[in-house]
């Protein structure tokens, strides 16, 4: 997602999930979120662009099904600190309309849909014996091309704190990284002997490994019992061969930045 669908998915959690301080059994919840976001034109870009933020979370206690920007996800395991199931998500590709000219002169990337799947689960703080209402959560996630566009894969995890604040206010700190193979890397880090001449970026081959690391802030405040907004920043920094990579180190950066709000609505 730019780095990693984590900003897409990531955007990590605009809406968050009732159940992350739920007491009880998983009760029938659908929560609806609009808002818009800036994130960079394509990774390893030194541009930005706009972004619609559109998402959704909707629970039962047999299952849960929730968007995250360009992935859905769904849930079969009805236990409130322990989430598993399926994901979908769409990766945009790189084409020849990116502002870089550079960039823009290099072999296209289409487009991808990745499948795969993810685990997760958070723990109280009391229960590891520490004073303190936080929740600690982990997250891993694996999703692999099916569209014949990177043709590759993507592993990705991340620990995140979730505290909150006042009655109204909660907070999440969450730090990710992401592996990626070596089809995903050629595909968006590669630069040919032929891409050379086009573009004049200097060559250069990526190997599969971890690409990036990132950290994440979220607050969310409700307004009423239905209506709040969340807000949420993002850096993540392009590692290993994604930021030797001359597409990023001649032509764009491996600082990577995301922000973004959304308005919420618990319908019920």
């Amino acid at each position: 997602m730019i780095p990693g669908a984590r900003i897409l998915a990531s955007a990590l959690i605009l809406i968050l999930p009732g159940s992350v301080f739920a007491q009880d059994v998983r009760k029938p919840t659908l929560t609806v979120s609009a808002g818009v976001g800036v994130k960079p034109e394509y990774e390893g870009a030194d541009t930005y662009e706009p972004l619609p933020l559109l998402a959704f979370d909707y629970e039962n206690r047999f299952i849960g099904l929730r968007s995250r920007g360009l992935r859905i996800e769904a849930d079969f395991i009805p236990a409130l600190s322990f989430q598993a199931g399926p994901l979908a998500r769409f990766r945009g590709g790189r084409d020849n309309g990116v502002d870089n000219a550079a960039v823009a002169a290099l072999t296209e990337v289409d487009d991808s849909i990745e499948l795969g799947a993810y685990i997760c689960g958070g723990v109280p703080l009391q229960v590891l014996g520490v004073n303190d209402p936080g929740i600690v959560a982990g997250r891993l996630s694996f999703a692999h091309d099916v569209n014949e566009g990177h043709n590759g894969f993507l592993v990705e995890g991340s620990l995140s704190f979730i505290r909150p604040v006042t009655g109204d206010l909660k907070a999440i700190v969450s730090l990710s990284t992401s592996y990626a193979s070596n089809q995903y890397m050629e595909a968006f880090f590669d630069v040919s002997a032929a891409d050379s001449i086009a573009s004049g970026l200097a060559p250069f081959s990526a190997s599969a490994g971890f690409k990036d690391v990132g950290i994440t802030g979220v607050i969310r405040y409700a307004f009423t019992d239905n209506w709040s907004a969340s807000f949420i920043g993002s850096y993540t920094r392009l590692i290993g061969d994604a930021a030797d990579s001359s597409v990023v180190r001649q032509a764009g950066s491996p600082n990577q930045f995301f922000s973004g709000v959304s308005i919420n609505y618990k319908a019920f």
